[in-house]
């Protein structure tokens, strides 16, 4: 049995670190690059320690259609983000690249909407 729970344990940890979508809270708005620093809202805890907040997220990009027109209308605001599924910093400004290889992280988020 304690084989399959190994196993289990594996997988799970592989799923939480799956990242697709997640809220974020808005700290600052770039209107030049109309880029947002932000900050997810979901906590991170490792077994037996304290729930911490995960690492602010620099210059990530908004859908074009929901970008705020001034800063006052983007700091403080809930976004939902999605990841995608490779590194986007060579291709976000639609330039064809080839991505590194590996798995997507919360850098390779884009801000979709507003709540």
């Amino acid at each position: 049995m304690n084989g399959i729970n190994f196993i289990d344990d594996m997988i799970e940890e592989k799923l939480l670190h799956l990242h697709t979508s997640f809220l974020a809270r808005v700290l600052s708005f770039n209107e030049e690059t109309k880029t947002a620093d932000i900050q997810p809202l979901a906590l991170t805890k490792q077994y037996g320690k304290r729930a911490i907040k995960q690492a602010v997220i620099k210059d990530v990009v908004y859908l074009e259609h929901i970008r705020p027109s001034e800063k006052g209308q983007a700091v403080g605001k809930t976004v939902l983000c999605v990841c995608c599924e490779r590194d986007i910093s060579n291709i976000k400004n639609g330039n064809y690249a080839l991505p590194v290889i590996g798995r997507h992280n919360l850098h390779d988020c884009i801000i979709v909407g507003w709540l």
